[in-house]
């Protein structure tokens, strides 16, 4: 399954060039950066990457209970029919891939500081990672802003965090037709 989303995500990488450069320039206000522009997109195909080893952390027993359920609700959300980004192409992965992102460097941080051995491919992907959630955040600060509250909420133990976050997006899905 994730190497069909891997190839979909290359697939919509290489046909929507131009409804992406579009949509970044147009999130950034009109101002073109192609920096930018790569280290989100760079995000956005590492999606599955980082979903798989998401995946295998929530089944660890050495990853604290509070970051294991935060995993099981950042699966939801990409499953979940309401999207803080409602978009077909490239683009509406951003969101997706942003929480999954930032839940992935996180963890690594935790279990770092809780002295867990991490694989290699972990700490060779937080540079990047870094950079491209920062641009993220460039890009779609109201929608990273409230993904870092529901993952903060969640992680302080405001379990109906994630309720709220979808019952608001489906509001404003609604709002919109």
């Amino acid at each position: 399954m994730l190497k069909a989303f891997r190839n979909q995500l290359n697939q919509l990488s290489l046909v929507d060039r131009d409804s992406w450069t579009r949509r970044v320039t147009s999130a950034l206000g009109g101002r073109r950066d192609s920096g930018t522009e790569e280290d989100v997109r760079g995000l956005i195909l590492a999606l599955p990457d980082l979903l798989e080893r998401v995946r295998r952390w929530y089944d660890r027993a050495d990853v604290p209970e509070n970051f294991r359920r935060l995993h099981g609700i950042t699966l939801t959300y990409l499953y979940h029919p309401a999207d803080l980004v409602e978009d077909k192409g490239l683009f509406g992965y951003l969101d997706d891939a942003y929480l999954v992102g930032r839940v992935f460097v996180l963890t690594a941080q935790r279990l770092t500081r809780d002295g867990v051995a991490l694989e290699e491919d972990v700490a060779a992907r937080h540079t990047t990672l870094e950079r491209g959630l920062a641009s993220a955040r460039r890009v779609l600060p109201e929608e990273t802003n409230r993904l870092d509250a529901l993952v903060a909420d969640y992680l302080s133990g405001d379990l109906k965090a994630f309720r709220r976050l979808m019952d608001e997006t489906e509001k404003l899905a609604v709002g919109k037709q």
